[in-house]
């Protein structure tokens, strides 16, 4: 069963040396680390599977690193580094740009439109706080933005493609 925790532990970290890192720490004949990892790899549950992004949310912008974002699970590491402003991360999968996201009179996005799935909703970040939130992703096209005082209008928002 600890063999079991060790490898799930390895298999969600990002690491180009994990390969080495496992025989170094699993006290198993290497025979048998090299058959397990081949099956993870036939299997695809292979390091690298699971994502870590930060987004940082200031002042009227919003930045995701790293901004190439691959299938699978990823765990966002929301911060609103603004010293003066509330903030809101918002994340939906659809086929628009995002200054095409249906707006009502108020100037916020419609958080209700069938136009889009809603993947991420960190809402009412006060300056100085933050929000981790882990979810799956599927190739496809998502939008990212802000929905306080139509901030989005003033530049936070943004897109990213995940393909295969």
């Amino acid at each position: 069963m600890k063999l079991i925790s060790c490898f799930n532990q390895l298999i969600r970290a990002e690491s180009s040396s994990i390969h080495a890192l496992i025989y170094m720490l699993i006290p198993l004949p290497r025979t048998i680390l090299t058959i397990y990892l081949a099956v993870l790899g036939l299997t695809g549950c292979v390091p690298g599977d699971h994502q870590t992004v930060t987004v940082t949310l200031t002042t009227y912008g919003t930045k995701l690193t790293p901004d190439k974002i691959r299938p699978g699970e990823v765990t966002f590491i929301i911060k609103n580094n603004a010293t003066d402003l509330v903030h809101e991360f918002f994340l939906v999968q659809t086929d628009l740009a995002p200054d095409k996201l249906p707006v009502g009179d108020d100037g916020k996005i419609d958080e209700d439109s069938l136009h889009f799935l809603k993947i991420v909703a960190a809402e009412d970040l006060k300056p100085g706080s933050g929000r981790v939130i882990s979810v799956t992703l599927k190739p496809g096209h998502y939008v990212y933005f802000c929905n306080i005082d139509a901030h989005h209008m003033s530049g936070m928002r943004g897109e990213f493609t995940i393909r295969h």
